[in-house]
């Protein structure tokens, strides 16, 4: 018994030498931001002149073991006044493999092949102030945009994605407006936080160019040095609805309303939403199951989606969903210098009127 104890002893201790050392050998990487005046076509085949001389990330790691994968990545990067500009030379020995079957915009696509590129406007090294934007190798892409954003198109707004497959493996283009991400205020080149990943199918590795490490030490992400932003203008986006019909027990109804996001400054944003409709969000099943504690869902709804980062979301501290519907709603989100700040506010007119007529209520 007290041989087989020391066994596991030692191979414990092993496993734990072996774990502690993944990730410790790789350092963040450097990468320069090159700006293009002849930005390439977004078709998936990268013989566009531009990419000839773009800067490249290379020599991926796999993220568990450290070590340079054998099928091999390299990722280009350039930018403009308008776009950021990525693309992927995914290398494979067996090109007949490659495996994509999500084709639903922004699903899950850990199962495929894919790649993916992230960056850090702020340099912040957190999580919740990276944007991901990714397509696998049938083109199906998928994004998560820093500061939460909701997940329609309309909302977050839309990137540029093609793939196309070549004889040693496949091939990816990405065209990211600078417009749909927040950035901080000015006018000189900045260092800004930069991955680039590509996950294959077959083997089941996952390999990066600065490896992060499996628990995803987000301070070791490359850096994109000299990057210019542009100059953000003041937008306002306005969505509006109007619904017509026959309700049953109600007779005729119509309904309108309107959602409107204006952005401050490229790191504050303002949205509001008068008489919003969400009839049409795909809210998450609530179990009936008996709990002790208030169980915890995520909130689908745009005006809740947006900022949600800046206030909480996904975690307890803030519950969204306490809030069933209401007939205005202001928030006011982003970040001040090294600052993250969110402010809401949502009024039910007609919950406001039962309180005031109530008589115990002077």
């Amino acid at each position: 018994m007290s041989k087989t104890i020391f066994s596991i002893m030692m191979l414990t201790m092993i496993f734990y030498l072996i774990f502690q050392s993944v990730g410790q050998t790789s350092q963040p990487r450097f990468i320069q931001a090159v700006r293009t005046t002849n930005p390439p076509q977004i078709d998936g085949r990268l013989d566009d002149p531009c990419w000839q001389d773009a800067p490249k990330a290379t020599d991926f790691l796999d993220q568990f073991f450290d070590t340079v994968v054998e099928d091999q990545t390299i990722a280009y990067i350039l930018f403009d006044n308008e776009y950021i500009y990525v693309a992927f030379l995914c290398y494979d020995s067996h090109p007949d493999k490659i495996l994509a079957r999500e084709t639903k915009r922004d699903s899950s696509m850990g199962n495929d092949d894919y790649v993916a590129f992230c960056i850090d406007p702020f340099h912040a090294h957190h999580f919740e102030h990276r944007s991901f934007f990714v397509v696998n190798a049938i083109g199906a892409q998928t994004s998560r945009i820093a500061g939460g954003r909701a997940s329609k198109t309309e909302w977050k707004g839309d990137w540029k994605a093609a793939v196309s497959r070549t004889d040693h493996g496949w091939s990816a283009e990405m065209a990211i407006p600078f417009a749909i991400i927040n950035y901080p205020s000015t006018d000189k080149p900045v260092t800004v936080g930069a991955n680039f990943d590509r996950n294959q199918n077959r083997t089941s590795i996952h390999s990066l160019w600065s490896n992060i490490g499996s628990p995803e030490q987000t301070e070791k992400d490359g850096h994109l040095v000299g990057i210019e932003f542009p100059k953000k203008k003041r937008s306002l986006s306005v969505m509006t609805y109007t619904f017509a019909g026959i309700e049953s027990g109600e007779g005729k109804t119509l309904r309108a309303g309107l959602d409107a996001k204006y952005a401050i400054t490229p790191e504050i944003t303002a949205v509001t939403s008068i008489n919003p409709d969400f009839s049409n969000v795909e809210q998450d099943v609530e179990s009936i199951d008996f709990s002790y504690r208030e169980r915890y869902y995520a909130d689908r709804r745009p005006f809740f989606q947006e900022g949600s980062d800046m206030m909480g979301g996904g975690s307890w501290s803030f519950y969204s969903r306490r809030i069933p519907q209401f007939d205005l709603g202001m928030k006011v989100y982003g970040k001040i210098g090294r600052f993250s700040i969110g402010a809401l506010d949502c009024i039910d007119f007609s919950n406001m009127s039962e309180i005031s007529d109530d008589p115990l209520i002077d």
